[in-house]
């Protein structure tokens, strides 16, 4: 009875484990993709802060783009504070 829930408690906490490895937060993707806004915007990952944090900057093919870092808050959602990010 002891081994099988040992045996269970170790199963939930690999279970657990896997999911919080898998669900990135907002601003700390561990696979940074270039993030299209519409069809002549895109959100370019460029670096990352000292808290992990990927820094964005928007780019266009027919204009020049702003100089200023985003921080990705959500799927197609970037701020410019990076207080406003959480990053794991």
């Amino acid at each position: 009875m002891v081994i099988r829930t040992a045996i269970i408690g170790f199963g939930a906490l690999l279970i657990s484990s896997c999911a919080s490895l898998t669900a990135d937060p907002p601003g700390g993707l561990s696979d940074p993709k270039i993030e299209r806004l519409s069809d002549t915007l895109l959100m370019v990952p460029v670096a990352r802060d000292k808290r992990g944090c990927v820094l964005y900057r928007v780019t266009s093919p027919y204009r020049r783009g702003d100089t200023a870092i985003y921080w990705r808050v959500g799927e197609g959602h970037f701020t410019t504070d990076p207080t406003a990010v959480r990053c794991a």
